[in-house]
């Protein structure tokens, strides 16, 4: 979540079961963010074990009024065409838990899947994560009474339906959805690679590993604190896939629209922007599909107009789609991914500033086991404080030795998170030429029907 948070403390590791604040002290965001997401974390591993990976209610009331199945695949009939490679379903209203995360969806959503390959059997499956939204993104956060502040931002749960090869070429073979269920770890491993890669940070070592003496270049020089931010742009494996970086966790963003000029770009809040900097074109809707943007130099500030040395030219975006929307700093471009061995310095460390480095990992020396995809958006935290003699905050392991300074532990991203459920098999009925679906929902009825029918 890139906001203006002085950094994130959670850790279900700890098992921590609530916050306790004291008088007289100073409050901070973490120490309520870390309440809120106890909380949470409680309520969705309680509804993860009860319900299981996926499930919902059998049926639910909807704004109408009327009983209807709930979060149920639809195949309208004009979908049934004599264009066989494309299909139309819709999901019907209702509410569905995917690993304890709540979906909800207040009325029937159509989605779309071209080139599909009759002869092929597809697996449609809920895709759901958590998104951080600004005022950026919804202006009614904004409280006018104010001036329009931003005070807090949100979040909130968002799920696409998503389509799946069950194709032997991929070991994805299975028939009936009992067989999906038994074999969803397998299947899991299609749609996220387990692997996501693995991040160090440090304080640059000194030249002169000289015992009981502490150089200035081995601690966080910087005169502010930061919340540094490590976020993959590209995604993909080693050697193709690239990242960025922000020592503000990439919270300076606002809304643009085309300026008056060539390669001038009008900004809702020009706060933070000026010359020479690393700029992020984007949109909401390209963030929601998980792509990168595009990055930009900027040459001049002048009031809300921020000039670029170009804008470049815009994904294959659709036709009623607005780009870029939004304008978001960096401090640096992409930059490409290097992996050293775990526990070897076989790669260099890549300096951020004031003396922080940072090294990409693989898990082990096993070229197979340590095979990393990194995915667009996932990310690492990076605290930086200025009266902390260890600098910065990161996971150490103790060498034993006073003379011997800690090393730091390789850790996965701390997000985004996705989470994944079965709603659906998808085939071609090749002897009258139309698509069938079969329900792969795991449904409940409600707590009263089931006590009196067991």
């Amino acid at each position: 979540m890139k906001g203006d948070f002085s950094r994130d403390t959670f850790d279900p590791q700890k098992n921590f079961l609530r916050v306790l604040m004291q008088q007289g002290r100073v409050q901070l965001d973490a120490d309520w963010n870390e309440q809120v997401a106890i909380l949470l974390h409680y309520i969705q591993t309680l509804a993860a074990d009860l319900i299981g990976p996926g499930g919902g209610p059998e049926k639910i009331v909807n704004s109408d009024g009327k009983l209807v199945e709930n979060f149920k695949i639809l195949l309208p009939e004009e979908s049934n065409s004599k264009e066989n490679n494309k299909v139309t379903v819709t999901v019907d209203e209702g509410r569905y838990y995917v690993q304890g995360v709540l979906c909800n969806n207040p009325s029937s959503r159509p989605f779309t899947f071209n080139n599909l390959d009759t002869e092929t059997t597809y697996l449609l499956y809920l895709d759901a994560w958590e998104q951080h939204v600004t005022a950026l993104e919804d202006d009614s956060i904004r409280e006018k009474a104010l001036g329009g502040a931003d005070t807090a931002s949100r979040t909130r749960v968002r799920w696409e339906l998503k389509i799946l090869n069950l194709d032997k070429d991929n070991g994805l073979s299975f028939n009936g959805c009992s067989k999906i269920y038994e074999n969803w770890n397998t299947i899991l491993s299609h749609l996220s690679s387990p692997n996501r890669g693995l991040l160090k940070a440090r304080l640059k070592k000194p030249e002169d590993n000289t015992p009981c003496l502490t150089p200035p270049e081995a601690r966080y020089r910087g005169t502010e604190n930061h919340l540094y931010r490590v976020e993959i742009h590209k995604e993909g494996k080693a050697e193709e896939a690239t990242f960025k970086w922000s020592r503000d966790n990439g919270s300076i963003v606002t809304a643009c629209r085309p300026g008056p000029g060539e390669n001038v770009l009008t900004l809702d809040d020009p706060d933070g922007f000026s010359a020479n900097q690393w700029v992020e074109l984007t949109s909401e809707e390209q963030e929601l599909r998980g792509e990168p943007g595009q990055f930009a130099r900027t040459l001049a500030l002048e009031g809300h107009e921020l000039t670029l040395t170009e804008i470049p030219k815009p994904p294959e975006i659709s036709a009623d789609e607005k780009w870029p929307t939004k304008i978001r700093l960096w401090d640096t471009s992409e930059i490409r991914i290097e992996e050293a061995v775990n526990g070897k310095e076989d790669k260099p460390w890549l300096g951020l500033e004031d003396g922080i480095e940072i090294q990409f990992q693989k898990a082990t020396t096993d070229s197979t086991d340590s095979t990393h995809t990194y995915r667009t958006g996932d990310y690492w935290l990076i605290p930086a404080r200025t009266n902390d003699p260890n600098g910065i905050e990161w996971p150490n392991r103790s060498s034993g030795s006073k003379d011997v300074p800690p090393e730091p532990i390789a850790q996965p991203p701390k997000g985004i998170q996705h989470y994944y459920a079965p709603l659906g098999i998808l085939s071609h009925n090749n002897d009258n030429g139309s698509w069938h679906i079969t329900d792969c929902r795991r449904c409940f009825p409600p707590i009263p029907k089931f006590v009196i029918e067991n």
